[in-house]
C-alpha cells in the first residue's frame, strides 16, 4: 500500500493535498492530534472538518498515533491521513514523560507493515533561524529528526509551496 509523507510551510497546502491522495476513498479516516484549546484553533479544525467532507471519520490522539493508526486499520480505513507530526511532537515534548523516540519508533516500525494506504502531513521547521530558547530548540530538533525518519520509511514524499505539491521521493 502506498505511504506519504506530505511537507511544507505553514498554510502550504499540505493538508489539502493529503485529503486529495484519498481520492474516492470509501471508509477514509482522519487521525488528528490537534486539541481544540482556543477559540483560534477549534476555527483552524473546523476548517480541516469542512474541508474533509462528512464522509470522513476522525480519530483525535494526540500522543499515541501508531495506536490510531492500527485502530484506524483495524475499522477498514481504506485510506487514512495523520496530520500532523509537529503538533504530536508539541504534545509529546510538553505532556508526557514517556520519551519522544520511543514514540517516534513505534511509528516507524508500524508504517512498513501497514496495509493501508497513509499519508502522513508535517511541517518543515528546519528552514528558520535557531531559536533561542532550550524548548523551541528541542521542538524543532524532534521534528526534523522524525520528518527524516518517517521518510525513510514511506514510498512518496512531497513538499507543498503556495499550494502546488512537488514531488521530492
Amino acid at each position: 500500500m502506498p505511504s506519504y509523507l506530505v511537507t511544507g510551510g505553514c498554510r502550504s497546502g499540505k493538508s489539502r493535498f493529503a485529503l486529495g491522495l484519498a481520492g474516492s476513498a470509501e471508509n477514509p479516516i482522519y487521525i488528528a492530534t490537534a486539541a481544540a484549546g482556543d477559540d483560534e484553533m477549534r476555527g483552524r479544525i473546523a476548517i480541516h472538518r469542512s474541508q474533509r467532507g462528512e464522509h470522513w471519520s476522525c480519530i483525535e490522539e494526540r500522543i499515541n498515533v501508531a495506536a490510531a493508526i492500527s485502530e484506524a486499520a483495524d475499522r477498514g480505513a481504506d485510506f487514512i491521513v495523520l496530520d500532523c507530526i509537529t503538533i504530536w511532537v508539541s504534545n509529546i515534548i510538553l505532556s508526557t514523560p514517556e520519551s519522544f523516540e520511543a514514540h517516534l519508533d513505534k511509528l516507524i516500525k508500524l508504517l512498513p507493515e501497514l496495509h493501508t494506504p497513509i499519508a502522513i502531513v508535517t511541517n518543515e521547521v528546519g528552514s528558520g533561524i535557531v531559536p533561542e530558547n532550550h524548548i523551541a530548540r528541542k521542538f524543532r530538533d524532534c521534528s526534523g529528526f522524525a520528518n527524516q525518519r518517517i521518510a525513510e520509511v514511506v514510498d512518496h514524499v512531497f513538499v507543498t509551496i503556495s499550494g502546488i505539491p512537488l514531488k521530492l521521493k
